[in-house]
């Protein structure tokens, strides 16, 4: 399966790789490496990961939650494809990325 990453969702990351490593040296690349993992385990096993609770009928979108750090990454189930929508730590408001459904480069 291919995982493909929005922009907003890479800009996430960046976010929070930038904002970890400030706070601890190499806790962002820490972070970086496990975004990696999950982006493997999406390849191989798309449904592996919970249905998000805060859904959008119609799509199906699930979250693989990174425990060490407080992060979930977002994303859309296609049939030809995984979209990551977002990077976010798991306080962040539900349904924050409820717009980036709409984004043009979305089948």
């Amino acid at each position: 399966m291919i995982v493909r990453t929005l922009q907003p969702a890479k800009d996430d990351l960046d976010g929070a790789v930038a904002h970890l490593e400030h706070e601890r040296v190499g806790a962002g690349a820490r972070l970086l490496e496990a975004f990696f993992a999950v982006g493997e385990n999406l390849e191989l096993f798309p449904q592996m990961y919970s249905l998000v609770d805060d859904e959008v009928p119609g799509f199906e979108v699930r979250n693989a939650i990174i425990e060490r750090f407080h992060y979930r990454v977002v994303y859309l189930v296609q049939p030809h494809e995984l979209v990551i929508l977002a990077v976010a730590h798991t306080s962040r408001r539900p349904g924050h990325w409820h717009d980036r459904l709409h984004d043009e480069t979305l089948p």
